[in-house]
């Protein structure tokens, strides 16, 4: 279960970084971060300020994913340690 909610970690992680897939899969439809950012910052938007904003939260998203992967790999690395493996 440990392996399983690192991975799970990690490729949240990714998928918050690759919004050319979500694009290309269902187009502008879906609201998600990175797509909702790419419209601030794209041919047809200008505001700044929200995009900021957005680039923010994203990174916050991605910062707290990130560190409960760590969390976990590390207990998982101690609890392997103590065990003798």
């Amino acid at each position: 279960m440990p392996s399983v909610l690192s991975n799970a970690c990690m490729v949240a992680a990714i998928a918050m970084g690759t919004y050319g897939t979500a694009l290309a899969l269902v187009g502008t439809q879906l609201n998600i971060l990175p797509l909702m950012l790419l419209a601030q910052v794209g041919d047809g938007g200008s505001d700044f300020a929200v995009a900021a904003a957005l680039s923010l939260v994203l990174m916050v998203v991605c910062v707290i994913v990130m560190g409960v992967g760590d969390i976990v790999t590390r207990r998982r690395e101690r609890g392997a340690v103590g065990t003798g493996h």
